[in-house]
């Protein structure tokens, strides 16, 4: 299964999917399916026994902004997982 989001978000799920990862949580993750790909919704279960890859488009590090990270690690935690969402501001 593939998820095909820009390298910005991408680097704030990597970072709150990781802190959880570290700690031995896991949690779901949860995203929308445009139209062109059939729409709908997908959910997986992520946890320290999957192998998860990263792959970027840029070689540059986008700045990080840390509230979306902490965002996203909250909803993690949730009964509802973590769910892609836009970018909070700073």
């Amino acid at each position: 299964m593939e998820l095909q989001v820009s390298d910005r978000l991408l680097a704030h799920l990597q970072l709150a999917i990781n802190s959880k990862l570290r700690r031995g949580q896991g949690f779901s993750l949860s995203w929308t399916i445009p139209v062109e790909q059939g729409s709908g919704r997908m959910t997986v279960w992520i946890d320290a026994s999957i192998s998860l890859r990263y792959h970027y488009d840029q070689t540059t590090v986008p700045v990080i902004n840390r509230q979306w990270v902490e965002h996203f690690i909250t909803r993690a935690n949730s009964p509802q997982g973590l769910e892609l969402s836009d970018e909070l501001a700073q």
